[in-house]
């Protein structure tokens, strides 16, 4: 790096950028890591440390609940790659499960890699490489010294309905590079990407986002390349701004294929199919680059641009303990509601609001919020199963409901699980609810490992199922192994699923640890944890069977 290059010049270069945007948590969490990085602490820097010196949370802060690390780092990552489609000077990039700000010197990047493809043959390689391209349709871009050869599609007329009927003037406008006269592969990959866009209800999925330019929303369109070099394929999806024409995302991975076959059966892996859909889903979802791109740009429909931006408070507000941060979205949500503008993730998440207010999480803003919940689920009635978070509406609705009835548990469960089979926070509430409500813990181990492979990021929350089925079905230390996984030193049921694991192994130095963590999180004796577990809505049987590992020891 050019040692002429300062932290107070990278700071002023980001800042001015406007990549940040007006967000306070965002420029106080890149300040914080940029000073650690010229101080040389990089390797301190943990995400509790981040929560307690950045956003000011509490000693006793727990990451397995208390998410906004993980949402503020995954919305920083989002902005440098924004920040650096227009830096001359120098590209900052964080890497996954990393706090480590990684400095490029544009000025030091003296040479390029020229990408040329026939348009007429196909059968030219990108120089310096000996792969070929899997389609004809590619136009060629530098790609930086770093190695990597990127072609992203971009000649390809959209072929599709002339009818604006598709376009959203609320949400928006979002669609897919049409490949439909290419390769078969290409085809498989098209059709997948559309297949995972279609299940974020926050965006609005067209044939071709230039039909939907006089909606005043901002358009996308996400466009992918592949490149074949012997058995491994490079593929490259990337998001197009429809106002711009710059690319504002992109995700890059090398997938193996078991056959060189054109038939687009022997090509369905499926390692394929969740490559494909893991940067789809990092791209669209809701606190995604795609979303926070949305929120950064003018809609011309400014009632539009109001109500979309209650969707990321929204997500904001439920991994925080701030009661000032669930204000902020439940006044965003019930402002929404009453300008009666239709926007069904919104309400949605007005009902998992009230919740909040149902389980004393949050002061309460109405009297009786489980009415206020029944007279909003009665608004959206069967509705719920064609939208994200009616969907997990639903699901809280039939898990809390006074008159709890199993069946209709099931019912619900499979349908979102149905509805929704690659979006991953709908298939963790649907695994979570199979087990820790319904009890179905084959079903819920079925469904986790499916959310689990639609993650492109861990962290200890998503194993509590495996965990818990671990716990029942698998030898003691197996079962230990799975669940220190889960371990998070301020979580109450992460420190009693590894306690019991412990116990079960007879591990001294895991069950020490998590003594003295339930101690100092008010669970000391065993008659305490027994009637904590016993006071949760969990399945009868696993309260049953921590309840037994302890009394054992009575």
């Amino acid at each position: 790096m050019n040692k002429n290059i300062t932290k107070e010049a990278i700071l002023s270069e980001v800042l001015e950028s406007g990549a940040l945007g007006s967000s306070n948590h965002q420029i106080a969490l890149f300040k914080y890591l940029l000073d650690a990085k010229f101080d040389g602490r990089t390797h301190e820097i943990k995400a509790y440390s981040i929560a307690v010196d950045v956003f000011g949370r509490n000693s006793d802060f727990d990451s397995s609940v208390d998410s906004i690390v993980r949402v503020e780092m995954f919305r920083l990552r989002a902005n440098l790659k924004t920040f650096n489609q227009d830096s001359q000077k120098f590209r900052l990039e964080l890497k996954k499960a990393s706090y480590n700000i990684q400095i490029e010197d544009q000025s030091d990047v003296s040479e390029t890699v020229d990408i040329r493809i026939d348009d007429d043959d196909g059968k030219k390689s990108p120089s310096g490489t000996s792969g070929k391209p899997r389609s004809r349709k590619f136009a060629g871009m530098a790609a930086a010294a770093s190695g990597m050869v990127l072609a992203f599609y971009t000649g390809y007329a959209l072929q599709g309905p002339k009818d604006r009927s598709h376009c959203s003037n609320i949400l928006p406008n979002v669609s897919v590079a049409d490949h439909s006269n290419a390769f078969d592969l290409d085809v498989y990959i098209e059709q997948t990407i559309k297949g995972a866009a279609s299940q974020f209800s926050h965006l609005n999925i067209v044939p071709d986002t230039k039909l939907c330019r006089y909606t005043g929303t901002p358009g996308y369109e996400l466009q992918y390349a592949v490149i074949e070099n012997e058995r491994d394929y490079l593929i490259s999806i990337s998001a197009i701004s429809d106002d711009t024409k710059k690319i504002i995302a992109s995700e890059n991975f090398t997938s193996t294929l078991v056959s060189h076959s054109e038939e687009i059966g022997t090509i369905q892996s499926d390692e394929l199919f969740f490559d494909i859909i893991k940067p789809v889903n990092d791209i669209l979802k809701p606190n995604g680059i795609v979303a926070m791109h949305a929120l950064s740009v003018t809609w011309r429909n400014k009632r539009g641009s109001i109500d979309f931006e209650c969707i990321p408070i929204m997500y904001s507000s439920f991994v925080s303990d701030s009661d000032e941060d669930y204000f902020e979205s439940l006044n965003c949500l019930e402002n929404a509601y009453h300008e009666n503008t239709g926007n069904m993730d919104n309400l949605g998440g007005l009902v998992a609001s009230y919740f909040d207010q149902t389980k004393n999480f949050r002061p309460k803003t109405v009297d009786e919020p489980l009415v206020k919940i029944e007279q909003l689920m009665a608004e959206i009635g069967d509705s719920w199963s064609n939208n994200v978070e009616t969907a997990v509406a639903k699901i809280y609705f039939e898990a809390e409901h006074p008159q709890y009835n199993s069946q209709r548990m099931r019912n619900t469960l499979m349908t979102a699980e149905k509805n929704f089979n690659t979006h991953p926070v709908v298939m963790l509430e649907v695994a979570r609810h199979a087990g820790f409500r319904l009890g179905d813990w084959e079903y819920a181990k079925q469904i986790s490992d499916r959310a689990m492979q639609l993650h492109s990021e861990r962290d200890n929350s998503v194993f509590f199922i495996d965990a818990s089925y671990a716990l029942m079905h698998s030898n003691p230390k197996e079962g230990l192994a799975i669940c220190v996984k889960t371990y998070s030193e301020h979580s109450k049921l992460s420190n009693l699923l590894v306690n019991a694991c412990a116990i079960k192994a007879d591990n001294d130095i895991w069950r020490a640890r998590t003594e003295k963590n339930l101690a100092t999180l008010g669970l000391t004796t065993l008659q305490q944890r027994v009637s904590f577990i016993n006071n949760q809505k969990y399945d009868e049987v696993f309260k049953q069977l921590l309840s037994s590992t302890w009394n054992n020891l009575l």
